[in-house]
């Protein structure tokens, strides 16, 4: 025993030595190596240029394109090494898809394909290297998307594969029942699959892991059974096997170390293929190691009686540790100094996918399934926290990923300290890891929620506000400090500023009812702005709840509805305008078509009474009968006219006017036609511009406003006050008049009545201007409608101020003369009762009353009558007589054919007829509607017989014979 233990340590020094001296010349002959290229291979590359390597856009980790189109990944790397070593350049050509890789190659554009499966159709243009690792091909599927065995249980559902990958050929051939669905790459597949589009994903292993942790596709789970292993080769086109030979050398020098650092950069694990066989020498070494191991074994047995009874102590305490370790749901785990597992619980293979196991045995593998992303933060920890460690160091935490052995994503919660001997050396640390997985996926969900809701309340055009149960502001947005005008930090944690004082008790009531968990939606209240103007909202309403579920505030939601509610009120102001415009105009076409039709009626009775006149005796009893018959067919024809006027067809003879003075001079009938207990007051402004008017209609409209206003006083005592003056009027002010013509903006002449009356609701002034209204007694006469048309006829205004208790404003608009104008013309020709005419003259209307009046008129008048009943046997009787027809009055007004047309055709039988036309509507109208064709007069219904006369005595002695000698009949 004696002599082991002196020569023992010697006999493993010298081992050591030997392993130290054998490995350098072993590396220096490889490092001394010749040209690894033939003398042909070389000539081809200086021949051919850069080797045009493709790789395939989203195949990661194998190969794929970055943001930037840089080539990344396994392949690329080995590439790099392969190139350097052969000294030939691999140059990335990159394509969009993998369809337009292969597709390229085929065309000649690309020369070598990297990490791609051997099938019978790509050998038809490529040639494959030998195979240089193997890849497991895993179904990937939903977390809830049911739970396939093999690959058979995807028969009957929807199977994506990755469009002209090869394991599309292997699946056609073993399982042709299968009908899988074609996707463009994995990345979308995947997707598809999360989303519900797909059941499955037939894809490699790492990269579906990749894409799956790269996009976060929590809901994708892989099934651990492998459906087949394909081997992976390189490729080069075919016809080319000396760019064969030169990839195939390239990857055969690569060394083990080469291929695991570019597996484990990329996947965190070496999956390539086995470590290689190990040479002659180094397993010479080994045996001398294990020889000595031999001795150092005897040596032991020596030893282990003196160990047993420390280890047994050891043993209970490990008992003890292990009790508490070995059932825990965390990864518990030992790491020595030297960066050894020396326990790992059995839990870790719940977290990790790994055995523990796994762990003891191989050392690194702790580091590599750290996710490559995180693992520089985890290297500085375990420097921080492991390396050189002394007592009484903090306890070290950290959080980061890791990637399972089935290539699913987990995050870790590590958290070690240090552990010490008995005698106080560092033994290294003791570090226990919990799947926080899911507690950083809510975190991550929370987090990206409340960034979203940030987000949307920042960037919202609607005012977000919250308030607690003391109404205390606590949120206000952006729009919010549009819409109000006080600024986020002006309103935090206080009262709700926009509430005005006289709404306190509304919000009150409202804020009271929102925390008790009753929600408003669309609920439309008036506010206030910082600056003091008023605002119409419409608030929407929603609690907000603790954990517990208790409503600890509300949000509100506010729309700014002051322009929409503005609009809305114009809208159904100008409905309103429009409406009864509508029904006034209506009423206006009704009274113009009475006051027609009555004219007529009042024509007969007047000319019958007026003829009995002239052929009765003038001591007759029955002439004071005839007499009251004419004087009350005037006054009807007085109301027709004012029927005319409120349909704005009156006749006016229109002068330049001083609207004060002629209120100056109606001031004394103004005062005799008020109530005795009214007093009137008259407010006339000087240097007023004149107006172009008819005095008398003018005349009628104040005398009618006044009579209105003593009527409004009635009994009581009470003022009216008449005011005549200018206002400049812009078109917003005249649209909101009660005539609404397509005034011009611009200086206007005004009348005013206001009375201190009882004044009218709404309803009573949408009715004012109705005919035959009134608020006294049933309606006796046109009053304000006859106004409403005068004013209409003159082209001016008319706006109504009025409320319950506050008396009424009658504002009359008249447009103001600005410039001179000219006189209107008159007829100077005075009355001729002493003339009779001669000839003969084509009377024609439809009312037989009036053929039988009229031609009893005309005769009386001395002339030869023909008639006619409608306005196409006037042109008959005229194309076979008109020889001898001198003139033709002819109604305006009938059925079959009016007179306008007949005029018409009359005038193209004979261009010199004169004719006079008979209307029951003004004279200005009709004669503006003939003017420049040819209409000899007009005769407004109904007419006397004085009128009659001394139209035709205008007319006829206008008529030449054919010597151009004038006649007089």
């Amino acid at each position: 025993m004696s002599i082991l233990r002196r020569f023992l340590p010697k006999v493993l020094l010298v081992g050591l030595l030997l392993s130290v001296a054998i490995f350098p010349l072993v590396e220096r002959e490889a490092g001394t190596a010749v040209d690894p290229l033939t003398p042909g291979e070389r000539a081809f590359v200086a021949a051919h240029g850069p080797i045009r390597y493709a790789p395939d856009p989203l195949f990661p980790p194998f190969e794929f394109l970055d943001s930037s189109g840089v080539a990344r990944g396994i392949t690329p790397d080995l590439l790099t090494v392969m190139g350097r070593k052969l000294g030939v350049e691999f140059r990335t050509v990159a394509y969009p898809t993998w369809s337009d890789v292969l597709e390229a190659v085929k065309q000649g554009n690309v020369d070598l394909l990297g990490t791609l499966t051997r099938t019978p159709e790509r050998e038809g243009f490529l040639l494959f290297s030998r195979p240089y690792l193997s890849v497991p091909y895993v179904l990937f599927v939903r977390q809830n998307g049911g739970d396939p065995k093999t690959i058979e249980d995807m028969a009957p559902r929807r199977l994506g594969v990755v469009k002209n990958y090869g394991i599309n050929t292997w699946l056609s051939a073993e399982h042709p029942n299968i009908r899988p669905m074609a996707v463009e790459d994995t990345a979308t597949g995947l997707t598809m699959v999360a989303t519900g589009q797909l059941d499955a994903l037939l894809e490699t292993l790492p990269v579906g892991a990749y894409i799956v942790r790269e996009k976060s596709l929590t809901n994708i789970r892989i099934v651990p059974r492998p459906v087949y292993t394909l081997p992976q080769h390189f490729g080069v086109r075919k016809g080319e096997p000396l760019l064969l030979s030169i990839v195939q050398k390239g990857l055969d020098s690569l060394t083990g170390a080469e291929r695991s650092e570019a597996f484990v950069r990329w996947t965190g694990q070496d999956f390539s293929r086995p470590p290689p066989m190990i040479s002659p020498l180094l397993r010479n070494a080994l045996l001398v190691l294990v020889a000595t191991a031999v001795l150092f074994g005897v040596w032991i047995v020596a030893l282990r009686r003196n160990v047993r009874r420390a280890t047994q102590s050891l043993r209970e305490s490990e008992e003890k540790f292990r009790t508490i370790a070995d059932f825990t749901h965390d990864w518990e785990y030992w790491i020595g100094p030297d960066r050894s597992i020396r326990y790992a619980s059995p839990s870790c293979g719940q977290i990790t996918g790994y055995p523990a196991e796994a762990f003891a045995g191989d050392p690194g593998l702790l580091f590599r399934i750290v996710d490559p992303e995180d693992r520089p933060r985890f290297d500085e920890h375990i420097r921080d926290y492991l390396d050189g460690a002394k007592r009484g160091d903090a306890i070290g935490g950290i959080e980061f990923r890791i990637v399972r052995s089935d290539g699913e994503v987990r995050w870790i919660g590590h958290v070690c300290r240090p552990v010490f001997g008995a005698d106080g050396i560092f033994q290294g640390r003791r570090g226990s890891n919990r799947d926080v997985t899911d507690r950083k996926r809510a975190e991550e969900a929370l987090r990206s929620s409340s960034d979203t809701l940030q987000a949307l309340v920042r960037s919202s055009p609607l005012a977000i506000v919250t308030f607690d149960k003391d109404g205390n502001i606590g949120m206000w947005n952006p729009a919010a400090e549009r819409m109000f005008g006080w600024r986020a930090e002006e309103v935090m944690g206080r009262p709700h500023p926009i509430v005005p004082e006289d709404k306190r008790d509304e919000f009150r009531e409202l804020r009271e009812s929102a925390i008790g968990g009753r929600t408003f939606t669309d609920k439309e209240l008036r506010r206030i702005r910082k600056d003091g103007s008023h605002i119409d909202i419409s608030i929407s309403t929603a609690p907000l709840r603790d954990a517990a579920g208790s409503i600890t505030s509300v949000m509100s939601i506010i729309t700014d509805v002051t322009e929409r509610k503005r609009t809305e009120e114009e809208k159904r102001n100008l409905e309103r305008q429009i409406q009864q415009t509508q029904k006034l105009e209506s009423l206006g076409v009704l009274a113009g078509g009475i006051a027609h039709d009555f004219n007529n009626i009042l024509m007969a009775v007047l000319g019958h009474a007026e003829l009995a006149l002239e052929e009765i005796s003038p001591m007759s009893p029955a002439r004071g009968s005839l007499t009251g018959i004419t004087t009350a067919a005037r006054r009807a024809a007085d109301l027709c006219r004012q029927m005319l006027a409120y349909a704005g067809k009156a006749s006016f003879a229109l002068e330049r006017v001083g609207l004060r003075d002629l209120v100056e001079e109606m001031a004394h009938l103004l005062k005799t036609a008020i109530s005795k207990k009214a007093i009137l007051n008259l407010n006339l402004e000087r240097g007023l511009p004149s107006i172009e008017a008819d005095p008398s209609q003018i005349r009628q409209v104040v005398m009618n406003l006044i009579i209105n206003a003593s009527e409004a006083i009635g009994d009581r005592s009470g003022v009216i006050t008449v005011s005549v003056g200018a206002t400049r009027c812009d078109e917003e002010y005249l649209r909101k008049t009660e005539l609404r013509e397509s005034l011009a903006p611009g200086l206007y002449v005004h009348l005013e009545v206001t009375d201190t009356g009882g004044g009218m609701d709404a309803e009573t002034r949408s009715r004012i201007f109705e005919p035959f209204f009134s608020t006294k007694f049933t309606g006796r006469g046109l009053g304000l409608a006859a106004v409403m048309g005068i004013v209409r006829a003159h082209k001016g205004a008319l706006k109504v101020y009025s409320e319950p208790g506050k008396g009424t404003t009658f504002k009359i608009l008249f447009p103001a003369l600005e410039d001179a104008v000219e006189g209107v013309r008159t007829n100077d020709s005075s009355p001729r009762s002493d003339w009779r005419g001669q000839g003969t003259i084509l009377l024609v209307d439809d009312e037989e009353s009036l053929i039988a009046l009229g031609s009893r008129m005309l005769e009386h008048l001395g002339f030869t009558v023909l008639t006619a009943s409608d306005g196409l046997q006037a042109v008959e009787l005229y194309r076979k007589r008109g020889k001898e027809i001198d003139l033709v009055l002819m109604d305006l007004t009938m059925p079959h054919m009016d007179g306008a047309e007949a005029f018409g055709e009359l005038r193209r039988l004979n261009p010199e007829v004169r004719v006079v036309l008979a209307s029951g509507y003004s004279h200005e109208d009709v004669a503006a509607r003939f003017a420049g064709k040819g209409l000899d007069g007009v005769l407004q219904k109904p007419y006397t017989l004085l009128k009659l006369r001394d139209a035709l005595a205008g007319v006829l002695p206008k008529r030449r014979n054919g010597e151009g000698v004038t006649t007089s009949r």
